[in-house]
């Protein structure tokens, strides 16, 4: 079982705790399905290749406001955070609008922490079943003997 883990980004403590298996599994379909047309469209291309614009067009044209605030929602109430490292209140809706107000790049950076916090483990399988190691690699090679 994966526990709380604690970030500081510009300042402020986030200290996120994994969602349970039923809202992670909706989290991953929601993502994959928001997400996904964008990594697609950058699959397979070394990084210093990518056309940058195009899975930033890609990522606009799959994600709208409504996808941002459930997941805001989902791991909001997944967060506490300090500013001070004294108190540490959830980060639902009223917290989010005062926290993040001029700094939505902070937004950013706290809803990319808690989906490597509930997603590392896979986004970690999927590196080494891409780099031709891990259980994709042993499963196929299986198949194939």
């Amino acid at each position: 079982m994966k526990h709380e883990q604690r970030k500081t980004i510009e300042g402020v403590t986030f200290c996120v705790t994994p969602l349970g298996y039923g809202k992670a599994r909706k989290a991953f379909v929601r993502l994959t399905k928001a997400v996904g047309p964008a990594l697609a469209s950058g699959a397979g291309v070394k990084p210093e290749d990518m056309d940058v614009q195009a899975i930033l067009g890609a990522l606009v044209d799959n994600v709208d406001d409504s996808d941002l605030e459930w997941f805001a929602e989902a791991f909001g109430t997944a967060t506490k955070f300090s500013t001070d490292g004294d108190k540490f209140p959830f980060l639902r809706g009223p917290e989010r609008e005062v926290l993040f107000t001029g700094r939505l790049l902070l937004f950013f950076q706290w809803l990319a922490f808690a989906l490597e916090v509930n997603f590392s483990d896979f986004l970690d399988f999927l590196k080494s079943a891409d780099q031709g190691g891990g259980p994709v690699a042993s499963a196929q090679s299986d198949l194939t003997d």
